[in-house]
């Protein structure tokens, strides 16, 4: 049998802390969770799991990275030229990925950001925001856009928008599809910043 690297090790026991969680909050609300209940589950120790994590939310950021690799494979897919409706897009499969996750887990990333400081949404080198921007450029190149105003500012715009629904969705607990009002709210404000 190959012997594991430390390396290897690490990542299974990283991967394990996520699996356990993920499956913790099958049954139960995040808040309840308690570390020892994820290395139980994990079969890891507690200085494990602060090996890996400092703290409960540390998780739930990994979980978003883990979904926001798999959120570029999605948007890749994207093969129209329609750039509006690439936008439109990019923040409709980000909905899902988020609907998936849920409002409570969400809800603690919001908490997680407030205290680290860490706006995950506005991050310049995430996927969202990459792609975004991305496609403004492009619209600013081809004289397509209502305003005129640096690519990262409407970017920041339109991101900062789509966080308030996504935490009202929190806020009510995910009782409605979240993706469906994006879809509603975000054509009619994207109509201010991009001509048809």
């Amino acid at each position: 049998m190959k012997k594991i690297s430390r390396k290897e090790q690490a990542l299974l026991t990283e991967c394990n802390i996520i699996n356990a969680t993920e499956e913790l909050l099958k049954v139960m609300p995040f808040h309840e969770i308690q570390i020892k209940n994820i290395c139980r589950k994990a079969n890891v120790s507690v200085g494990n799991f602060y090996h890996h994590f400092n703290n409960k939310q540390g998780i739930v950021k990994k979980i978003l990275n883990i979904r926001s690799e798999q959120y570029s494979s999605i948007i890749e897919t994207f093969v129209s030229g329609d750039l509006k409706q690439k936008i439109l897009f990019i923040f409709l499969e980000f909905s899902n990925i988020t609907e998936k996750l849920g409002h409570e887990l969400v809800l603690e990333l919001f908490v997680y950001n407030i205290i680290s400081e860490d706006n995950f949404l506005l991050n310049k080198d995430s996927p969202l925001y990459l792609e975004l921007s991305s496609c403004i450029r492009e619209l600013g190149q081809k004289k397509m856009l209502l305003i005129d105003e640096p690519a990262q500012s409407i970017s920041d715009t339109l991101i900062i928008f789509f966080r308030g629904f996504l935490y009202e969705w929190c806020l009510c607990k995910g009782k409605y599809s979240l993706t469906a009002e994006i879809e509603k709210q975000l054509s009619r404000y994207i109509s201010l910043f991009i001509r048809d």
